[in-house]
């Protein structure tokens, strides 16, 4: 199963930044106003240079804690001797290009990107309107968990604060420079969802400026619906909204706006892989292109490196993160890359991925060509992947001989039509992360993708307790049990308690302890629940995804061999007929909780075909070959160091797949 792993969270190991800067829960370690502040001192204190007044742009969201963290950063620059420039709600390329237009020593823009309202982040730039380096971040870092306030102003050197106006003009205009000046883009009916976030003011006034008719979804942030079933991650809404007005594109921004998606004319999503096909095309044939290739990452499809294979391009692959990519581009005289997720990085323009000047992009190919988006967009064909899990002990094992060989093997299989899909990804039981991170990762990778269901969990019925219990822990320095006081202050510490109460817990009477200990603690059993499972309403919203199927799981996750024959038979029945009843969607598949040899044996087979459904999955390590018995299949599972959404994604781009050949573990 795949889940967002919340108790290994980076920031327990000591280290604040990740891959995007500083992230995590608004008000809780590492997004505090506390920590804020020091980082305000600390970059404040990194980039004075000389004895001329500094100064830092200041941009954020439209989260409801942009308010809390904005302030904290203020008090934490000024103490450094910053002056800040306060640009107010703003996407993340607009504060890397004024870090330079305005002559700022350091640009900060507060976002958690794509992540819901809960989440926050600070994102760094340098006076160069760059992203900082690992070594500048490192020495951040130190000095965040040092005795800085030495290092401070005096009191007659204290940074100043202010509100600067005219930002979004100035941004409107660095748009629409990105285009010909001759260029119009009259004639076009667009549909742009600004996520609820940065953009929802800058991307309707530069779109309609340019003289595009301009539909608008995902225009009313408040504070908590950022991101909230619509934007790059949530794109359905777009989509719905494309046919309904009869539009020529949708443009999906995420939160922040550096990430961008498309929609074609017929409802179809465009992924970042292919706007970056696209793009390097039209520069290519028109002589833009630098560099002789394009920069992503080991995400993107092996797909894409062919297409750019046949027009004599490159595809140089980064690890993951969009800074990684500029470090490459800059390195190397490229001057387009990106991600698959969106990040659209077009270092003519811009310093980071910029979702809006991406789109324009596309656009201009657009309006050049006379062509509907459906046709221009679809570069190439996804290349099949397969998935497996190999660790790698080191080095750069795309460049190794004999994986470059299994690379040109799956290529030359692909372009034949030999190449075949025979890998089906399942997740289990109801987590709401499965609605908010994984679903839209496979419908990005166009992956077909199983829910088994275990009914109780949107009934409200089977309490949560694991998830429950890990939220308890990680946000508390100490818990009652059995009477007493427990600290659990450290992650070792959690994750030790964790592990004892789940063991001690597991059985029958799982909702009872888990209820007592929700008690003593005072914490909220029902908004737990409801923090982490999936409800009835997201499931009608994906029941009817083409990349998505509904199969059932039990009522209750009761292991069904400790079951009576009744008790097993309603389990299994029950559940089909509920999901049946609530999404009218037909159940045919199964998989049997817990799953292990013990779990279920030759009876609950018998009752699982007697139940309705046409195949039953057990966790019986294997693969399907001729002959298998449909109701006992084998389910190689994905857990451990695996919960984890960019590995995850990792497996979706098929390079585990081509090392495991290597390693001839396939």
């Amino acid at each position: 199963m795949l889940r967002a792993n919340r108790l290994g969270v980076k920031y327990m190991s000591g280290r604040y930044f990740g891959t995007d800067g500083i992230r995590g829960r608004a008000n809780k370690f590492p997004m505090t106003a506390e920590i804020a502040m020091r980082v305000g001192m600390a970059a404040g204190l990194s980039f004075q240079r000389g004895s001329h007044r500094h100064r830092v742009v200041l941009g954020k969201d439209t989260r409801l804690s942009g308010y809390m963290i904005e302030n904290a950063l203020v008090a934490g620059l000024c103490a450094a001797g910053m002056d800040v420039f306060l640009l107010g709600p703003i996407p993340t390329p607009a504060v890397a290009m004024l870090v330079r237009s305005l002559r700022a020593d350091i640009g900060v823009m507060i976002s958690a990107s794509h992540n819901p309202y809960y989440d926050n982040g600070i994102k760094l730039f340098g006076p160069d309107g760059y992203k900082l380096s690992d070594e500048i971040e490192e020495r951040i870092e130190q000095m965040l968990d040092s005795d800085i306030e030495m290092a401070l102003a005096d009191s007659d050197g204290l940074g100043r604060a202010k509100r600067v106006d005219g930002v979004h003009d100035r941004y409107i205009e660095f748009a629409k420079r990105t285009l010909p000046r001759s260029m119009s883009l009259s004639g076009l009916r667009i549909v742009v969802d600004c996520a609820n976030g940065a953009a929802y003011k800058v991307a309707p006034a530069a779109l309609w400026e340019l003289g595009a008719e301009v539909v608008t979804i995902g225009v009313e942030p408040n504070g908590m619906n950022i991101n909230k079933e619509c934007g790059s991650t949530h794109p359905a809404g777009l989509q719905k909204k494309v046919h309904e007005v009869r539009a020529d594109i949708g443009i999906a921004l995420d939160g922040d706006a550096d990430r961008v998606v498309i929609v074609d004319e017929r409802g179809e999503v465009v992924d970042g892989d292919q706007i970056m096909a696209m793009i390097a095309q039209a520069w290519h044939q028109s002589g833009r292109l630098a560099g002789g290739g394009v920069v992503s990452t080991v995400m993107s499809n092996l797909g894409l490196e062919r297409f750019l294979a046949g027009l004599n391009l490159e595809l140089h692959r980064t690890k993951v993160g969009d800074r990684y990519v500029v470090e490459h581009m800059r390195a190397h005289g490229l001057n387009v890359g990106g991600e698959q997720s969106g990040h659209i990085v077009l270092s003519d323009f811009s310093t980071t991925g910029d979702g809006l000047v991406s789109a324009l992009q596309v656009l201009a190919c657009v309006k050049r060509q006379n062509k509907p988006v459906s046709e221009l967009s679809r570069t190439f064909e996804p290349v099949p992947q397969v998935l497996k899990n190999v660790r790698v002990s080191g080095g750069k094992p795309l460049e190794e001989t004999p994986v470059k060989a299994a690379i040109e093997e799956a290529l030359r299989r692909s372009a034949s039509g030999n190449a075949r899909n025979y890998v089906n990804f399942s997740v289990d039981d109801c987590y709401r992360d499965t609605y908010e991170l994984v679903i839209p990762l496979f419908r990005r990778h166009r992956v077909p993708v199983t829910i088994f269901l275990t009914t109780g969990i949107p009934d409200g019925t089977l309490p949560m307790w694991q998830a429950g219990l890990e939220q308890i822990l990680r946000d508390r320095s100490s818990v009652m049990l059995e009477g007493a006081q427990v600290d659990t202050a450290t992650y070792e510490q959690k994750r030790q308690l964790f592990e004892a109460l789940s063991r001690e817990w597991d059985g029958p009477r799982a909702g009872e302890f888990y209820a007592a200990f929700c008690a003593v603690n005072g914490a909220d059993t029902e908004a737990l629940h409801w923090q982490h499972a999936m409800s009835w309403e997201m499931l009608e919203r994906v029941a009817g995804d083409p990349y998505v199927e509904i199969g059932g799981h039990t009522i209750s996750h009761p292991r069904i061999s400790s079951l009576a024959d009744a008790d097993a038979f309603h389990e299994l029945e029950g559940c089909r007929k509920r999901i049946e009843e609530r999404l009218s969607v037909p159940v045919r598949h199964f998989a049997f909780p817990y799953g292990r040899s013990g779990d279920c044996g030759g009876r609950d087979f018998a009752l699982a075909r007697k139940a309705g459904y046409a195949s039953a999955a057990t966790t019986t390590k294997g693969l399907v070959r001729k002959g298998t018995d449909p109701l006992r299949l084998p389910r190689n599972t994905l857990n451990g160091q695996h919960r984890s959404l960019p590995l995850a994604e990792l497996h979706l781009t098929g390079v585990t797949g081509i090392a495991a050949k290597v390693l001839n573990r396939v």
